[in-house]
């Protein structure tokens, strides 16, 4: 990222939503969030029959969407590939590590986002939900709410913010990063099968930001710790640090975990991350695979 807030994730590519953007996409959405949702027997037929892909969308609070991409047997596929197939009244069940949520319809085809300056291309989708359903970040899913379910992490269990496990693993990643003292903060703890080994994985977001000015030592962190004898490394699925104090807003903001699931019915959990940050936010969706850390989607916009 330029500027004096460059960070230290050289993977942390351009996943940011210049806020006027933003506002724009949320008064596009305003009217199509107060529509009543379809009966179900709108789409009767549509939704039914399982997609060959399953596309993925992030949603955020406001209702501010982003098409990743989507989910095939075996594969990934990127938001190109997905978005001239997707048709009004296609259905989609929105998620979070939590379980199902919220039923949505769509409307209209995407429509294409950015591509100019500092926006990464990319699509937004215009969604049938009532305002009533949104206030959480969530994960869309092609499909009903029956068969979105079956891919979900199963027994997810949500730690304390001072859970010593949790705590413990982010205080080796601060001395790590020679920022050993810097206090823990945790945002999110939780314990799935991550690898489908049969055993309960660690996964902790933490953030330490005070938004109106960036400090030096600032940090934005997803880990995750497989379970294992003796434990394998720590895997960073987003790794972002404020390297210097300024007069500036600080950078980095926030790295969420928003859903788990095996999107390619491979066995093994896709997890998506949402990340909030001065110059915007983004989505990703990260794969392990034979122990390493794969970002397979993006969709987002950046400077």
């Amino acid at each position: 990222m330029p500027g004096p807030h460059s960070t230290t994730a050289a993977r942390n590519r351009a996943r940011h939503l210049p806020r006027p953007v933003l506002a724009l996409l949320t008064v596009l959405l305003s009217a199509t969030l107060l529509w009543p949702a379809p009966s179900p027997a709108v789409i009767s037929g549509s939704s039914g029959d399982k997609p060959a892909a399953l596309a993925l969308i992030g949603l955020s609070p406001d209702g501010v969407s982003c098409l990743i991409g989507a989910a095939a047997p075996g594969k990934l596929l990127n938001s190109d590939a997905i978005a001239p197939k997707i048709r009004s009244m296609q259905e989609f069940t929105f998620v979070n590590y939590k379980g199902a949520r919220e039923t949505g319809w769509a409307v209209g085809a995407p429509r294409v986002i950015g591509g100019n300056g500092d926006c990464d291309r990319h699509y937004q989708q215009e969604l049938s939900i009532k305002a009533s359903q949104l206030g959480q970040y969530m994960l869309g899913i092609r499909g009903t709410k029956p068969s979105v379910r079956g891919l979900l992490a199963k027994d997810v269990v949500i730690l304390a913010a001072r859970d010593s496990a949790a705590v413990a693993l982010v205080a080796a990643y601060l001395k790590k990063k020679e920022l050993a003292g810097t206090p823990v903060r945790i945002e999110q703890a939780l314990r799935a099968d991550l690898d489908g080994d049969g055993k309960a994985d660690l996964i902790v977001s933490a953030t330490s930001s005070r938004r109106e000015q960036a400090v030096k030592g600032e940090y934005s962190v997803v880990l995750v710790q497989l379970a294992g004898a003796p434990a394998p490394p720590p895997l960073v699925l987003a790794d972002d640090i404020t390297p210097e104090t300024t007069d500036y807003p600080s950078v980095l903001w926030e790295s969420r975990i928003v859903a788990i699931a095996d999107l390619d019915g491979d066995g093994i959990m896709e997890i998506a991350l949402y990340g909030e940050f001065y110059h915007g936010d983004g989505w990703e969706i990260i794969q392990i695979k034979d122990g390493k850390v794969v970002h397979a989607l993006f969709c987002g916009c950046g400077g």
